[in-house]
């Protein structure tokens, strides 16, 4: 009986080798797998500042209050060296506490404001259309990667397609691996249809340490 029990196992370690080995192929065929690439983020080349109306109005506004002040500040310094002859330093540091004619700064900031607005809407405009000229020049390299990429990833599918092929065979051959098993010894657990597993209540069994395959079984739990 015994005999007729390590013959049928020496039966399920063959195929439990060659299952192992099928497994391995399929590992190993899984890594050579390529990860498809993804391409560039191409940039807004039509980039371009909205303030509108209301943000422009916004600006003016800010504008002639800070060219009142400012020059409102100028004109006092100015009359005030002129009339009392003082240097420019007593000049600066007397007009923190005089405002000769506030009326004629306000008056000066009225052409100053709007002059000073579209100046600063030409600056926008010109740093939208450089950064439009850089995301345009990187769009452009963009374009030759993602060409590349394209290229790339389209290889890799025809390889790809060509290993998950490869892959199928070898599942599909899993799955008869098993069933032969199966089918050699039935009453054999699918759970241990290991190399590892069988050859280790084979050693059991012919060391005599264990008298039963269920026995050897029990054993191989403790050793895990």
């Amino acid at each position: 009986m015994m005999e007729k029990t390590l013959q049928e196992l020496y039966s399920i370690r063959e195929l439990a080798r060659r299952k192992d080995e099928n497994e391995r192929i399929i590992s190993q065929l899984r890594r050579q797998l390529q990860n498809k690439q993804s391409l560039k983020e191409m940039k807004d080349e039509n980039q371009k500042t909205k303030l509108g109306k209301s943000g422009y109005i916004i600006v003016f506004v800010v504008l002639y209050i800070l060219s009142t002040g400012i020059l409102n500040k100028i004109f006092t310094i100015i009359m005030l060296m002129a009339d009392s002859g003082f240097s420019f330093a007593d000049a600066f540091k007397a007009s923190e506490d005089i405002n000769i004619n506030p009326i004629i700064g306000m008056a000066l900031a009225i052409p100053v404001a709007p002059i000073i607005t579209v100046i600063v809407r030409a600056v926008i405009k010109k740093i939208d259309k450089r950064k439009n000229r850089e995301n345009s020049i990187e769009n452009q390299n963009n374009r030759k990667i993602n060409e590349q990429i394209m290229q790339n990833n389209a290889s890799a599918d025809i390889r790809n397609s060509g290993i998950m092929e490869q892959i199928a065979v070898c599942e599909q051959r899993q799955e008869q691996l098993v069933q032969e098993m199966k089918n050699t010894v039935s009453w054999y657990p699918e759970i241990y249809f290991t190399v590892s597993a069988v050859d280790y209540i084979i050693r059991q069994l012919e060391t005599g340490k264990a008298d039963s395959v269920n026995q050897a079984i029990v054993h191989y739990e403790a050793s895990l």
